[in-house]
């Protein structure tokens, strides 16, 4: 049974592979080309689960996952390398996959960036031992390390990863690899994701207050340091999905964008449900129909940090093989036989007032000119690539945890 389903999965793939390699030239252009709707539907699947199982506030990067499936995908045959084809979307022919990688390390290796880290890192028990043909395709990718530690002695293997991490992240990443990672695994992927706001607007600081965050009810939580500026956006309207949508640039190049989805009303439906019935450039293409809006806008002061383990997550994906060692077909990583043990991701957001230029408020407009964009309730965000498309961060803020959350006698 197995064996049929591989065979329909892999001739279909090969079928793709070779019209796709007759029409369309392997280069950069294409790659990216023929990435973006993978991406986007992949990252909104997982991003729907993420919401399901953090209850509403999380944030986690699709991107770093999706790549590193990439990675598992070099070393991959048969039905785990269908799996993982068809979940992810991601080009059967290798040659597209090393053009995206170049792409993504002008993205991701821009060592000039400093509003966005990720980095990633695989590491395998050295007594398997690792192929060589697998660690230089796999680290062509600059933000990706391979390493072979003895899962023996997991204290002293767990302080080598760590002092690697903060090294390569110019230690914004610190002891993120623990001892009891190492029991019972063979093979670990770790992602680490970090994004501190830089606004090409920046917020006035003066104008931060404490304000009411409402639920999906419309009852009060507690209260939210609410930032506060008035500019120049675009913003759109789509009632079909639920959502006001705002753009925030956030670089001075204006590559980079956070977007915001505050939705219309209470709905079982979660952010990235709706989402997913449309693409990334349908997004952007919903936020140019006009020209940008003088927008009153207030979002919430917050930070985010979440630990994920998505392994459950590529399971109900259909990427089932690789994680059970009789049926794993991992035979390019390692000669001896192997399975992805553990997939782990800790990404953090801080959105504060900062930018890269003095807020500007324009003038001469009357308040029935300014538009409202007033985040006062749940709402989804993105951190964008605008030429790539791809979701480098994503997630939803619930409301203010703890301290500043209002009694129930309030």
């Amino acid at each position: 049974m197995w064996f049929k389903w591989w065979f329909k999965s892999f001739t279909w793939f090969a079928a793709i592979a070779m019209v796709v390699g007759k029409q369309v030239p392997c280069n950069h252009e294409n790659a990216m080309l023929l990435s973006k709707g993978p991406s986007y539907r992949f990252a909104m699947e997982v991003l729907h689960a993420m919401d399901f199982e953090n209850d509403g506030h999380f944030v986690f990067s699709p991107l770093a996952s999706w790549l590193q499936l990439m990675n598992v995908l070099e070393g991959a045959s048969g039905y785990t390398q269908a799996e993982i084809l068809k979940a992810t979307g991601h080009h059967p022919n290798i040659c597209y996959r090393r053009k995206l990688r170049e792409v993504l390390n002008g993205l991701l290796g821009n060592e000039s960036r400093t509003e966005y880290k990720m980095n990633s890192l695989i590491i395998v028990d050295e007594l398997l031992g690792v192929k060589k043909e697998f660690k230089e395709e796999v680290t062509k990718t600059k933000t990706l390390e391979v390493l072979a530690l003895d899962f023996v002695h997991p204290n002293a293997s767990a302080k080598t990863a760590n002092q690697l991490i903060e090294k390569k992240t110019d230690g914004v990443f610190k002891d993120m690899v623990f001892e009891d990672d190492f029991e019972d695994t063979y093979f670990l992927t770790y992602d680490f994701a970090n994004y501190k706001s830089a606004w090409m607007q920046s917020f006035d600081p003066l104008k931060t207050k404490m304000e009411v965050f409402y639920g999906p009810d419309g009852k009060a939580l507690g209260y939210v340091r609410m930032m506060n500026t008035v500019g120049q956006f675009y913003t759109a309207n789509l009632p079909q999905l639920n959502l006001n949508i705002l753009e925030l640039p956030s670089d001075k190049n204006n590559q980079v964008s956070m977007l915001v989805f505050l939705p219309q009303h209470p709905s079982p439906n979660s952010v990235f449900s709706n989402l997913n019935k449309t693409t990334m450039a349908g997004i952007f293409n919903s936020l140019k129909k006009e020209a940008p809006k003088t927008v009153a806008v207030s979002l919430p002061k917050f930070e985010i940090e979440t630990w994920s383990s998505p392994n459950e997550m590529m399971f109900d994906m259909g990427m089932k093989s690789m994680f059970y060692l009789d049926n794993a077909q991992l035979g390019g990583i390692s000669k001896f036989k192997i399975n992805v043990s553990m997939m782990l991701q800790f990404a953090a957001i801080e959105v504060t007032e900062g930018g890269v230029k003095a807020a500007s408020v324009t003038s001469g407009r009357g308040k029935r000119d300014l538009v409202q964009f007033k985040a006062n309730h749940p709402f989804g965000f993105a951190i964008v690539d605008k030429k790539t498309e791809f979701i480098l961060f994503a997630g939803m803020y619930s409301g203010p945890r703890r301290a500043d959350r209002l009694n129930e006698t309030d």
